[in-house]
């Protein structure tokens, strides 16, 4: 039984070992043919690695707007809410210029959070003790 088993075992191994083990295997010391892999130099450089840092255009004009951004002014009395992270020309809305706070800071300050609020941020009130 045990003769079997090993015979088994080494025609699995033979067929693993036939495969082409390499297929799909890309070496980062040797392939040109992409900026953003390290390659190893022409000797020119004595044998030093390179890495050649992709660069990716940010087009605020497009994502910012499909996003849900905006690039218009407020209303007197209100102020631009949720800045876009690639302009900070864009926002997510107006609020109340009272509508400047975190829950969390009025509470920091020892007052109470309105009872509405303007995506995410509040009017402090005075806590009543």
């Amino acid at each position: 039984m045990i003769k079997h088993l090993s015979t088994i075992f080494a025609i699995c191994c033979l067929l693993i070992s036939s495969n082409n083990a390499s297929a799909g295997v890309r070496s980062i010391v040797s392939d040109r043919s992409n900026s953003d892999v390290a390659s190893y130099g022409d000797g020119s450089s004595g044998g030093s690695y390179s890495y050649d840092e992709p660069t990716f255009e940010i087009n605020a004009d497009k994502l910012c707007p499909s996003a849900g951004f905006t690039k218009h002014g407020c209303p007197s009395g209100y102020r631009p809410i949720g800045e876009c992270p690639y302009d900070s020309g864009y926002y997510a809305g107006c609020c109340l210029a009272s509508y400047k706070y975190r829950a969390e800071d009025c509470i920091a300050a020892n007052m109470k959070p309105s009872s509405d609020n303007c995506m995410g941020y509040y009017a402090c009130e005075a806590a009543n003790n």
